[in-house]
């Protein structure tokens, strides 16, 4: 194992950590008798691979992430298991030209080691860095391979459920990781966490008996009923970690083909949440939005698919208008984000957004938010109270902000409440935001020159992802928001009443601005890549 000197050291030389940040993390770790490593990873965020990670660039070696630990079997069979486990290696398959042997090991190759390895494999040799949690896992996936007489009965006997579903949850959390998806394969268990919009598995799979295992302590925390596996189910439950922050979490399992999945949604880890000007609409659009929210009635709509980002849009437009002479009440699905001085009712059996809604009306609101609009009455009751004096916020499942009108049209609402009540729509995707410390720049190719109507002093800013310890090697850190906005005139309340289609609204429109642009905008200021602009369909 790699000392902890040296791994501090390569952090602060690679710029992870500050020496200030690890002189304070040793008071709390004496205080907690808490490992040194342990707290800097809790407190900052900061998962053990990104450690690892740092340690290989100081010492100029190269690094694998735990899913690029593929086994060579023939290798390994080589060394044999007891080696690989005493040495902490593991012989990983890599195509390459040289035919050389690929060795992961979990502290930089010494003397010894060389030794040990060339006189069993040869000469050949190329070594990389990995984790040392990532090895351990990738050993005992390969274990019954390599050593098919050893008793796997009493290793699954050892399996502790409660301790395993602990560290998949502090992986979660250090990963910065929105959701976690326990995922059943045909012989398995796979464990896949969504960070910054894309899926990356963890290292551990789980056999049939396990991945039950963990599933019955899911529905124990989460108060399911863990003699049901038929139907679907929703739950939710809470974890704490090492430095006491403790989350909330949003459960939901389901049978599949090869058994019950469950998926997980983490809440509220974030310590800070955004603010209007942090959402990173364009100045312009921010300032109508600002004066929208302040109007006394009226509805704005927050559009686009699941997890794009609707809701924390309507948080921090909220947060931006809450004061003390406002009555502010939310129906939610479920309370996200708790902010002081605001009644959030969770809907759920009992009441649904439209009973929520009407109840509301008695308890004297200035402004609502509804967290969506799925049917008629919801968006009737919500349209009447947006005309009766009330300001209203919801969100809704459309691709397009002009979109909103027709889908308002197909689950029932009057036109003449629409083209009356509505004051703004806004459509929003995420995209994944370059890492600032490590991006390159970026010769973007004369097709998609073109294809972007790029001027050359556009051409300056542009970046593309590299990867480095802080962002764990992806080249991306966080979300940033592309959006599309529609401020609603009296052109465009005249062109909703006679049944314009979305091409007429929008050449009708004084205040359009679509989400292309707004992407192609952040795109030449270097926060995002034309990757990205292409996953979106805005550069193809």
């Amino acid at each position: 194992m790699i000392k902890e000197k040296a791994m501090l050291q390569a952090a602060v030389s690679e710029g992870l950590l500050s020496e200030h940040d690890i002189s304070k993390a040793k008071m709390i770790a004496r205080r907690k008798q808490q490992d040194l490593l342990t707290t800097l990873e809790y407190s900052h965020r900061i998962p053990q691979a990104s450690f690892y990670r740092a340690y290989a660039e100081y010492h100029k070696i190269k690094f694998l992430k735990a899913a690029e630990l593929t086994p060579n079997v023939k290798v390994a069979k080589k060394c044999g298991f007891s080696m690989l486990k005493s040495r902490k290696i593991f012989p990983v398959s890599i195509n390459d030209e040289e035919n050389k042997i690929h060795i992961a090991c979990s502290e930089a190759p010494e003397s010894s080691l060389k030794r040990q390895t060339e006189k069993t494999l040869g000469n050949s040799i190329e070594y990389y860095l990995a984790d040392e949690r990532a090895i351990e896992t990738a050993l005992l996936n390969i274990e019954p391979i390599l050593n098919p007489l050893a008793d796997v009965s009493t290793e699954s006997d050892d399996f502790d459920p409660v301790n395993e579903i602990n560290q998949i949850l502090d992986q979660a959390y250090l990963h910065r990781a929105s959701d976690v998806h326990f995922e059943p394969l045909k012989e398995q268990m796979m464990v896949r966490i969504r960070v910054d919009g894309r899926l990356q598995e963890l290292s551990n799979r789980y056999s049939i008996d396990d991945a039950a295992a963990l599933l019955s302590r899911i529905k124990v925390l989460s108060k399911l009923d863990i003699a049901e596996n038929r139907i679907p189910q929703d739950g939710a439950m809470s974890h704490q970690i090492e430095n006491d922050f403790e989350f909330d979490i949003r459960v939901a399992t389901m049978p599949a083909r090869f058994g019950e999945r469950a998926t997980l949604r983490l809440l509220g880890t974030e310590a800070k949440y955004f603010s209007l000007k942090q959402l990173g609409m364009a100045d312009d659009q921010l300032e109508q939005f600002r004066k929208a929210i302040q109007l006394p009635y009226g509805m704005i709509l927050l559009t686009g698919p699941t997890g794009s980002g609707k809701s924390t849009t309507l948080y921090a437009a909220l947060k931006e208008i809450n004061s003390s002479d406002i009555n502010i009440l939310t129906a939610e699905d479920p309370v996200e984000q708790p902010i002081e001085t605001i009644s959030q009712l969770q809907v759920g059996v009992k009441v649904n957004f439209a009973g929520a809604l009407r109840s509301f009306l008695r308890h004297d609101p200035d402004v609502i938010m509804v967290g969506e609009i799925r049917d008629g009455e919801t968006a009737d009751v919500a349209m009447k109270a947006a005309m009766t004096g009330h300001l209203v916020f919801s969100t809704l499942h459309t691709n397009t902000a002009v979109a909103c009108v027709n889908r308002l049209r197909d689950i029932g609402a009057e036109t003449y409440l629409i083209a009356s009540t509505l004051i703004a729509a806004i459509a929003q995707r995420l995209a994944r935001k370059l890492c600032m410390r490590c991006r390159i720049p970026f010769e973007i190719p004369e097709h998609h020159k073109n294809q972007l109507s790029l001027d050359e002093n556009e051409l300056d800013n542009l970046y593309a992802p590299s990867g480095c310890p802080h962002c764990s090697g992806t080249g991306y850190q966080e979300r940033i928001a592309f959006f599309e906005t529609l401020w609603i005139d009296e052109d465009v309340r005249e062109a909703i009443t006679r049944h314009a289609t979305e091409d007429e609204i929008i050449k009708i429109a004084k205040n359009y601005n679509s989400i292309a642009t707004d992407g192609r905008k952040k795109f030449i200021d270097g926060l995002t890549s034309l990757e990205e602009l292409q996953r979106l369909a805005i550069a193809i």
